[in-house]
């Protein structure tokens, strides 16, 4: 059954809370939903959903009472994003940004730009984008004045807009560097457990890291390592969302 054909009285699922995420209506966390039609809890909610865990009915519940859909109010993560576009085209009755012709051109772009919000701190195929950090105002864009999608950039990367983020592509010239041994963890041990084991590679836009550097699995730098901890070189304390915060108080 979807969100939206829950009465306010019904007791939600995982699957249920799964399709309110997919239809924007909470942010997720990092931890996955279960596919399943279990019922969820009180204390099952905030480890799969940003909530106000101060909203009255929430807070009335013990920890191990069902939920029903009148009792999660939602609270909206958004990060903000630089985009650059052509230039500002009149459609419709409103003005809309105008992406470049090309990729190649959109990479190129160095002004003029809009700041949007997105749920999504690291941005790729199917990243939605607004204008308001609320993420109630959805953000429109344009290619030739009501022709084909031109093309936008955001941190190096070029994109077309439709619905969402399509052809999500790092510009040419933006270099990925490889740091190989590493591994990542809930804590400092299991990252350093984890290099040992499984010896992963990962990638970053700075060539030496440090605090503010990023961490990504994949070489298109679009997949942010999301753990806690990692061991890249030496262990480092992370942001949840791949930045480095510093150095671990604990070395391996």
């Amino acid at each position: 059954m979807s969100w939206a054909s829950l009465a306010n009285n019904q007791t939600v699922s995982f699957n249920n809370l799964q399709n309110a995420v997919n239809n924007g209506v909470f942010t997720p966390t990092s931890t996955s939903i279960p596919v399943s039609n279990e019922q969820i809890t009180k204390a099952d909610a905030p480890i799969y959903v940003n909530i106000n865990e101060s909203f009255a009915s929430y807070a009335a519940k013990a920890s191990n009472q069902l939920l029903v859909k009148s009792n999660l109010d939602p609270v909206i993560t958004s990060y903000s994003h630089t985009i650059y576009y052509s230039t500002t085209c009149y459609w419709d009755g409103i003005y809309i940004e105008q992406g470049a012709t090309s990729a190649a051109n959109a990479c190129a772009l160095t002004t003029p730009s809009i700041t949007l919000y997105s749920a999504d701190f690291a941005l790729g195929n199917g990243s939605l984008l607004y204008y308001d950090s609320g993420l109630s105002n959805p953000w429109y864009s344009d290619g030739l004045c009501g022709g084909a999608l031109g093309y936008f950039l955001t941190s190096g990367y070029s994109f077309r807009y439709d619905d969402d983020i399509q052809d999500y592509t790092v510009c040419a010239g933006s270099t990925a560097y490889s740091f190989g041994f590493c591994g990542k963890g809930s804590d400092v041990a299991a990252a350093c457990s984890d290099a040992v084991s499984n010896n992963r590679t990962f990638y970053s836009e700075c060539s030496v890291l440090s605090a503010g550097c990023s961490l990504f699995n994949n070489s298109d730098l679009t997949g942010p390592v999301t753990e806690s901890n990692t061991f890249a070189d030496s262990s480092w304390d992370m942001d949840g969302f791949g930045v480095i915060t510093g150095f671990s108080s604990i070395q391996c």
